[in-house]
């Protein structure tokens, strides 16, 4: 069974360019204040639950910053990352989870994971495409290959990674709980066809990581 769900999503940026622009994912659970700017240019602001912004840096952004509060005001995080500028003509992806309570972390093609994102709190599944291809994650819930593909912020595209976890929308828009049982993947809808990582479910009971590899195999970590 092929199910896609489609939430109410702020997706900015031209898919055109996809491949040579900057991106950056926020998974927001708790509808925090947000702030993105590219070099002083503000570029999206509100309390979106999850986006997507995708764009081309123009000189001179050399960096990409994001400011997080809480309702009453008070900084949750202040981050800059550079920006492609600074030579990557990959471009420079980051994805983001952020909450009050739990911490935030950040990772990306052009740093190193980071972030105090606490050891008490969900569980993340990061999904990153180290292919050629664009593709959509995929999970299958509480039964193996019984997948549905997350096409809410468009594709998952070349060198980009994507954050989940019980507390994020998607997840929770598709009944992943805490100790569900889940088999990841990847959705090549040039193909039409899921590519599974692993033949079976399993608890969310650690962190871990899925890639899309360039043969369009996909390993775990």
């Amino acid at each position: 069974m092929k199910l896609n769900i489609f939430l109410p999503v702020a997706i900015l940026g031209s898919f055109s360019s996809l491949a040579m622009a900057d991106s950056f994912n926020l998974e927001n659970p708790e509808g925090l204040h947000y702030q993105l700017k590219y070099g002083q240019t503000v570029v999206k602001e509100g309390k979106d639950t999850r986006f997507y912004d995708s764009r081309n840096p123009v000189s001179p952004q050399e960096s990409i910053s994001i400011s997080v509060k809480d309702e009453n005001g008070t900084s949750i995080t202040e981050k800059s990352v550079p920006s492609s500028l600074h030579g990557n003509s990959q471009g420079c992806n980051y994805s983001m989870i952020v909450t009050s309570h739990h911490g935030w972390r950040i990772t990306g093609n052009c740093i190193e994971t980071e972030g105090n994102y606490k050891p008490d709190a969900p569980h993340i599944y990061t999904l990153e495409n180290n292919s050629k291809k664009k593709v959509y994650p995929a999970f299958s819930v509480d039964k193996a290959n019984n997948f549905a593909s997350d096409s809410v912020l468009g594709y998952l595209n070349p060198h980009e990674k994507r954050l989940y976890s019980v507390s994020t929308d998607y997840w929770k828009a598709t009944s992943v709980k805490d100790h569900s049982m889940i088999q990841v993947g990847f959705y090549n809808p040039f193909t039409t066809k899921y590519i599974p990582c692993g033949d079976k479910t399993e608890e969310i009971d650690k962190e871990r990581i899925f890639t899309l590899n360039e043969d369009l195999t996909c390993s775990i970590k």
